[in-house]
């Protein structure tokens, strides 16, 4: 076998094995971007159990998340709602951040959840208007709420809470 052959051969098998090993390369990434999407999606659902939870120890407060119900600022609970509600939208950001991460089946159904979470409670709505600054994105836009109503008057978001009550 002459030198020329042997070179060949060589270059051959080299352009082989690297095929083989990027071929491997491409599996793994997929291995892991498939465990990304799974804990993610893993995470978020462990998120709103305990959500689901602290509903079930506290059934009265629901009402003011998925319920439309109102509460006035002299409410003994008022402290407790206006927190649920940050809380509730802290998920909200959670899974819009996450949204490239999850299974791509998912995400409309936590965008049809966040809707309607949005229209279901009046102190969710003002809690993310007052803090729209507070989170990453346009949450809103993304579920199609990108304004909020005052009144009568359409206020868009990004509006300072200041320049809003004028």
């Amino acid at each position: 076998m002459t030198w020329d052959a042997l070179t060949a051969i060589a270059t051959v098998a080299a352009a082989i094995v690297a095929s083989a090993a990027l071929l491997l390369v491409y599996i793994q990434v997929s291995h892991v971007k498939r465990q990304l999407k799974s804990s993610t999606n893993v995470a978020l659902y462990e998120q709103m159990i305990a959500i689901d939870r602290y509903f079930v120890d506290r059934p009265a407060l629901k009402p003011f998340i998925y319920g439309n119900k109102t509460i006035s600022n002299d409410d003994v609970d008022y402290g407790k709602i206006r927190s649920l509600a940050e809380m509730m939208s802290d998920l909200m950001e959670h899974a819009y951040i996450q949204k490239d991460n999850l299974p791509c089946d998912v995400w409309p159904g936590w965008v049809a959840y966040m809707r309607d979470l949005y229209d279901a409670s009046p102190t969710i709505r003002q809690h993310l208007h007052e803090s729209a600054t507070w989170y990453a994105g346009n949450i809103l836009r993304e579920i199609g709420r990108d304004t909020v109503y005052s009144g009568q008057t359409k206020i868009g978001l990004h509006k300072t809470a200041k320049e809003a009550r004028v």
